[in-house]
């Protein structure tokens, strides 16, 4: 099992020297040996959490590295586009469908 976890301000996560915590209760549902009674247990789950930026210069970092990531994804993309229908009008030339 897997849980993600999305904060809106990740620079205020364990910032102080007690780290924050996260509690969960996980539903299990069992039945009974000798009935057909089902039961539901919640088993407490909780860890702490580290912190998950050092510092703004880092999540200025990160912030322009996802903005060249997005950019250079887009421009892939467009190039792709223009290629695929400049060599699927040469080819359509060359086979005489247009």
């Amino acid at each position: 099992m897997q849980i993600k976890l999305n904060f809106s301000k990740p620079l205020s996560v364990s910032v102080g020297e007690v780290p924050d915590m996260v509690k969960i209760q996980l539903p299990v549902w069992t039945q009974q040996n000798n009935t057909k009674t089902e039961a539901i247990v919640f088993y407490p789950l909780q860890a702490a959490l580290p912190m998950l930026i050092g510092s703004q210069t880092e999540l200025d970092k990160l912030s322009k590295i996802s903005d060249s990531i997005g950019n250079t994804a887009s421009v892939i993309f467009w190039v792709y586009l223009v290629v695929n229908v400049l060599f699927g009008f040469a080819l359509g030339m060359l086979w005489g469908t247009f």
